[in-house]
Protein backbone atom coordinates (compact mmCIF):
# COMPACT_ATOMS: atom_id res chain seq x y z
CA UNK A 1 0.00 0.00 0.00
CA UNK A 2 1.02 3.73 -0.94
CA UNK A 3 1.92 6.51 1.13
CA UNK A 4 0.37 9.71 0.96
CA UNK A 5 3.60 11.39 -0.23
CA UNK A 6 4.18 8.48 -3.10
CA UNK A 7 0.57 9.20 -4.44
CA UNK A 8 1.72 13.16 -4.82
CA UNK A 9 4.54 12.15 -6.36
CA UNK A 10 2.84 10.26 -9.04
CA UNK A 11 0.12 12.98 -9.16
CA UNK A 12 2.51 15.85 -9.52
CA UNK A 13 1.16 17.50 -6.37
CA UNK A 14 1.73 18.41 -2.88
CA UNK A 15 0.50 16.06 -0.09
CA UNK A 16 -1.59 19.06 1.56
CA UNK A 17 -3.25 18.66 -2.09
CA UNK A 18 -3.34 14.78 -2.07
CA UNK A 19 -5.35 15.12 1.34
CA UNK A 20 -7.71 18.44 0.30
CA UNK A 21 -8.36 16.41 -2.71
CA UNK A 22 -9.50 12.97 -1.32
CA UNK A 23 -11.51 14.87 1.73
CA UNK A 24 -13.38 16.31 -1.30
CA UNK A 25 -12.58 20.25 -0.54
CA UNK A 26 -13.46 22.96 -2.12
CA UNK A 27 -10.18 24.81 -3.31
CA UNK A 28 -8.94 21.84 -5.25
CA UNK A 29 -9.94 21.98 -8.77
CA UNK A 30 -12.17 18.95 -10.59
CA UNK A 31 -9.17 17.56 -12.72
CA UNK A 32 -6.80 17.76 -9.84
CA UNK A 33 -8.91 15.68 -7.52
CA UNK A 34 -9.89 13.37 -10.36
CA UNK A 35 -6.24 13.27 -10.75
CA UNK A 36 -5.05 12.16 -7.51
CA UNK A 37 -8.20 9.84 -6.78
CA UNK A 38 -7.04 7.95 -9.91
CA UNK A 39 -3.57 7.61 -8.40
CA UNK A 40 -4.82 7.06 -5.27
CA UNK A 41 -7.15 4.18 -6.41
CA UNK A 42 -4.11 2.51 -8.73
CA UNK A 43 -1.69 2.62 -6.04
CA UNK A 44 -4.21 1.24 -3.73
CA UNK A 45 -3.77 4.29 -1.11
CA UNK A 46 -5.99 3.92 2.33
CA UNK A 47 -5.96 6.89 4.90
CA UNK A 48 -5.08 6.23 7.86
CA UNK A 49 -6.79 6.76 10.36
CA UNK A 50 -4.26 6.48 13.11
CA UNK A 51 -2.04 9.13 11.01
CA UNK A 52 -5.18 11.32 11.11
CA UNK A 53 -6.03 10.88 14.22
CA UNK A 54 -2.47 11.66 15.73
CA UNK A 55 -2.88 15.20 13.63
CA UNK A 56 -5.89 16.08 15.48
CA UNK A 57 -4.14 15.53 18.51
CA UNK A 58 -1.13 17.50 17.29
CA UNK A 59 -3.31 20.29 16.18
CA UNK A 60 -5.63 20.30 19.61
CA UNK A 61 -2.74 20.67 21.78
CA UNK A 62 -0.93 23.17 19.71
CA UNK A 63 -4.59 25.52 19.54
CA UNK A 64 -4.02 24.87 23.67
CA UNK A 65 -0.69 26.10 23.39
CA UNK A 66 -1.07 29.24 21.21
CA UNK A 67 -4.14 30.03 22.76
CA UNK A 68 -2.64 30.43 26.70
CA UNK A 69 0.33 31.99 25.23
CA UNK A 70 -1.44 35.00 23.66
CA UNK A 71 -4.03 35.37 26.49
CA UNK A 72 -0.80 35.43 28.87
CA UNK A 73 -0.44 38.89 27.26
Amino acid sequence: MAGIAYVAREAGVSTATVSRALRDLSNVSESTRLRVVAVAERLDYRVSRTASGLEMSVLALLSQIFTATSSEK
